[in-house]
């Protein structure tokens, strides 16, 4: 099999660590706002929990993409060395999936918190939105 060439790995790891930052930044806001909620009910608490799993795996994602931009620097003491990338490779992109399925989770629960009907609506979207991210992935 053909080795992906660095310039590639680069630019990958550039775009998820920009995109997991944007994500992370919404996730961490929007559960800020979630938390200064009054109301207490098993809905809100899961999404709560999916808010922080998802910030926190975009932060993950963040530093992982970050770690292989620096390990394919010309200028990295251990430059060359192949097996480094495996490690930063496999938990950034699981991070950052991990981030985007928990942020669809979220999704697909506001509307349960209104009415039953935006909830089957919303959730709905959440797994058209899911599936349609494994496949294009």
């Amino acid at each position: 099999m053909n080795e992906l060439p660095e310039d590639y790995f680069k630019f990958i790891a550039e775009h998820l660590a920009f995109i997991s930052v944007f994500l992370g930044g919404i996730s961490a806001t929007i559960l800020g706002t979630i938390i200064l909620h009054k109301k207490e009910s098993k809905i809100l608490n899961a999404m709560i929990i999916g808010l922080s799993l998802a910030a926190v795996s975009f932060i993950v994602a963040v530093i992982g993409m970050n770690k292989i931009q620096v390990i394919l620097e010309p200028n990295y003491p251990f430059y060359g060395k192949e097996g480094l990338l495996d490690f930063p490779r496999l938990v950034g992109v699981l991070s950052f999936y991990i981030g985007i399925f928990s942020l669809l989770t979220v999704i697909g629960l506001t509307g349960w918190m209104k009415s039953r009907k935006i909830g089957v609506f919303t959730a709905a979207i959440a797994i058209i939105s899911g599936i349609l991210v494994f496949f294009l992935t």
